[in-house]
């Protein structure tokens, strides 16, 4: 029987998160030069590592043309470095000073490549195809492309195929292959957590006071949308990742339960303060990832909302972007450390906003932290189509909301999961 487990922690105020880190750090623009610079010389390296540390930190995927460096580079692992910069932005259409595209280096680099370099070549151009770069039909022969395809629109992206699966289909290429292995991880956090083969049976919250408020709408958003699914939830108050990684019973729970899925949100301040709050975070990530591996869960991170005035208890002058911001920092960074996927809560906080403030404002209670229905309803949406694939805005259950509310609230949801990419 197939389950999933959502572990999610306690929601507590965070003190001396600002006595540490002095307010927000400057960037000048040498330093941002310097950065690039070093992210080029990592491509040029085939180091992915540190490809994968310059992006979460900032680095420009289309500033010096790092994805014509990638495709010219000489090392081994130039597919997954391809890969990894069009899922993180890269424009496959972007000429490099010389004034050529992507493709167009790619066709030169063809010219000089031994057999074995010219399938990896192939890989290569199957991938810029997928990801909308222009070609020709001399480009499609000579890279063995069909000639009638045509890239998916992103609205045709929430179908049942998931990125990595349509990357693959109708292709001679070995899903096998260690570098094809390397690059369906790469590529795993740009799909939906969708079983195609069996919907999950068993959900398990794990968490307290934001978990709290999906009691009602989880189970009833699975309910409407045809799923015979159990959802229980466990909610002790006050615990931080680290906590429940220290917790034997919810260990326990983790290693014995056959999860399909474990998705884990930390306390609420805590990936929003760099320093020691931020590596207590990650510490606990670290932990529970180990305990995923061993049982084959997969491992996603529920990505929460800034509060409504900001974090001001720990930044004199914070606001929710700014701690929308920091929290989104910590959360990519768990997430590209550990190769797992993002449930972008936050981000549809941010849609809402942008769209609607007096309706984003209604997402909190008074406290102005903790979920209203009508934040939880958003919240519910998000993670579940993160589990199957569905375009919020074909979800038919509204949650006791208002029509109208619940169609603004999709559109948010919709926007953010088109629009968002997951850091690898």
């Amino acid at each position: 029987m197939r389950r999933i487990l959502f572990v999610v922690t306690a929601i507590f105020w965070v003190a001396g998160c600002s006595t540490e880190l002095g307010g927000k750090p400057k960037i000048h623009s040498s330093s941002s030069s310097k950065q690039q610079h070093s992210f080029i010389a990592a491509i040029t390296l085939g180091n992915i590592g540190d490809i994968k540390k310059h992006l979460a930190e900032g680095s420009d995927p289309n500033i010096s043309a790092p994805l014509h460096v990638a495709i010219e580079s000489q090392s081994r692992g130039r597919m997954e470095m391809v890969a990894l910069l069009l899922a993180r932005g890269s424009d496959p259409n972007r000429p490099n000073d010389r004034g050529w595209t992507p493709t167009e280096s790619l066709k030169r680099v063809a010219i000089k490549s031994n057999v074995s370099q010219q399938t990896v070549n192939n890989e290569i151009a199957h991938l810029l195809l997928k990801y909308g770069a222009n070609t020709s039909p001399d480009f499609h022969k000579r890279f063995g492309l069909p000639t009638s395809y045509r890239p998916k629109k992103r609205s045709e992206l929430y179908t049942q195929h998931t990125y990595s699966n349509v990357l693959f289909q109708n292709r001679n290429l070995n899903a096998d292959a260690p570098q094809n292995r390397t690059l369906r991880v790469l590529l795993r956090k740009q799909e939906p957590v969708y079983f195609t083969d069996e919907h999950p049976k068993r959900i398990l919250f794990i968490g307290n006071s934001y978990t709290h408020a999906l009691r009602s709408v989880m189970p009833a958003l699975l309910k409407a949308q045809g799923h015979k699914t159990t959802v229980e939830f466990v909610t002790p108050g006050g615990a931080q990742l680290v906590k429940h990684l220290n917790t034997p019973k919810t260990v326990n729970l983790i290693k014995n339960g056959k999860w399909d899925v474990v998705i884990f949100q930390e306390q609420s301040q805590t990936p929003a303060c760099p320093g020691r709050l931020r590596k207590l975070f990650m510490k606990g990530a670290s932990g529970l990832h180990e305990l995923t591996q061993e049982n084959g869960s997969k491992m996603v991170f529920f990505n929460t909302w800034g509060y409504l005035n900001g974090d001001k208890r720990n930044f004199a002058n914070d606001t929710y972007w700014k701690m929308q911001k920091r929290l989104n920092e910590g959360y990519n960074a768990a997430a590209n450390k550990f190769d797992a996927q993002l449930a972008p809560v936050g981000n549809a906080y941010n849609e809402l906003k942008k769209a609607n403030s007096r309706l984003w404002a209604q997402l909190y209670q008074a406290d102005g932290s903790h979920p209203s229905r009508t934040g939880a309803y958003l919240t519910a949406i998000v993670i579940y189509n993160r589990l199957y694939g569905v375009d919020p805005q074909k979800i038919h259950f509204n949650g006791g909301l208002n029509e109208s509310v619940a169609a603004q609230l999709k559109s948010s949801a919709a926007r953010t999961l088109k629009e968002t990419k997951p850091p690898l």
